[in-house]
């Protein structure tokens, strides 16, 4: 299934709504987890951010050598799935891979991954965004003129040497500095590279549910944009800027007016960025702060 705009240009959506289950939001979790692991996905972590929410961080070994190919490749590592109950309804649905293979400048578009997904989950519809975006501008895509695209990510630390950079993450990320804590790791094969699925439950914005309350708001929930990631290059230690990895996930929200929007989340890039550069803020190691 693919997407069509009026001109026939193939344009892609951030989500897919797999199903509406039959069965209850406890059956449709186990059904999902069988059919993930059948399917040979391998579910690295999971995150419940509600009581009605589960999110499945899947990958499997073509997905790992695809993001070994690509310079940061590591945050496209980790698809999504999500079971979520909203309005008496229980929706499984999953990140677009092929939306996420442009987003990312990976090579390829993920189409095999993206069917194998439809084919163990399903297929309905795509969503995410009205008019859903064309794969030449989701690979060089910003929010608006101004904003940080996918090449800028914030360095939040640099380390000598790639294990110290990993040691650092795990130590800050077992303490829950900054109120951030693991969900999962990842590492990329043939590479100094790894990615670390993180649950912020700190202050204010540095909280995916407060987040969540204002950007997530229609009658299937977006709750697969979860969980952001922290990802360690060599001895270098980065995230997407909130500016594009929240928009990724949220491409037609308005920057102002009533939620949801943006509006009430404008200071939030800054409070994610000073949440996951505490992680790295480990006693005893060489910690050498970068301004980006």
């Amino acid at each position: 299934p693919i997407s069509m705009s009026k001109k026939d240009a193939v344009v892609y959506r951030p989500f897919i709504l797999a199903r509406v289950s039959d069965k209850s939001f406890t059956e449709t979790v186990s059904d999902v987890q069988d059919l993930l692991k059948q399917a040979g996905f391998e579910v690295v972590g999971t995150y419940a951010p509600r009581t009605t929410q589960m999110i499945f961080c899947v990958t499997n070994d073509e997905i790992k050598r695809i993001a070994s190919r690509t310079p940061h490749g590591a945050y496209g590592a980790v698809q999504r799935v999500a079971v979520a109950e909203t309005h008496e309804s229980v929706h499984v649905t999953f990140t677009n891979p092929r939306y996420m293979a442009c987003a990312y400048r990976m090579e390829g578009e993920m189409e095999a991954i993206f069917e194998l997904f439809s084919k163990t989950l399903g297929f309905e519809k795509d969503f995410g965004s009205k008019k859903g975006k064309k794969p030449e501008k989701l690979r060089k895509y910003q929010y608006t003129m101004g904003m940080p695209n996918f090449t800028e990510p914030s360095t939040l630390a640099t380390f000598p040497s790639h294990t110290e950079a990993v040691d650092a993450v795990e130590k800050g990320l077992a303490s829950t500095l900054g109120g951030v804590s693991k969900i999962y790791r990842v590492d990329i094969p043939d590479t100094e590279e790894c990615v670390f699925g993180v649950k912020m439950a700190g202050a204010k914005l540095a909280n995916d549910l407060n987040i969540m309350n204002y950007v997530d708001g229609g009658d299937i929930s977006f709750c697969a944009h979860l969980p952001y990631e922290i990802v360690v290059t060599g001895g270098r230690v980065h995230a997407l800027s909130a500016k594009f990895r929240i928009a990724i996930s949220f491409p037609d929200l308005k920057m102002v007016g009533p939620k949801p929007s943006f509006a009430g989340i404008m200071d939030c890039p800054d409070q994610i960025k000073k949440a996951l550069t505490a992680v790295c803020r480990t006693p005893q190691t060489n910690f050498h702060s970068q301004k980006k």
